[in-house]
C-alpha cells in the first residue's frame, strides 16, 4: 500500500496538471458527459422476466412472474 507521502505527492501532481491544463480538462470533461448522456438515451428497463431468463426456463419464468 502506498504510503501517505506518496498519495499525498501524486494529488499534488494531479492537481498541478488539472490547473496547467485547465481549458483541456473543461472541455475534456463536457466532452465525456455529453458521450455518456448521449448513451444513457438508450437505456431502457425491460420488466419482462423473458429477457432475464430466456425462454428455455420456463420454470424460472412462473417461479417470478407477478400476480396481480
Amino acid at each position: 500500500m502506498p504510503s501517505k507521502q506518496a498519495m499525498e505527492n501524486l494529488g499534488n501532481k494531479f492537481a498541478e496538471i488539472s490547473i496547467q491544463y485547465r481549458w483541456l480538462v473543461i472541455i475534456a470533461s463536457i466532452a465525456i458527459s455529453v458521450a455518456i448522456s448521449y448513451g444513457a438515451a438508450n437505456l431502457k428497463f425491460a420488466p419482462d422476466y423473458r429477457v432475464f431468463f430466456g425462454a428455455e426456463i420456463p420454470s424460472k419464468i412462473r417461479a417470478v412472474k407477478p400476480t396481480t
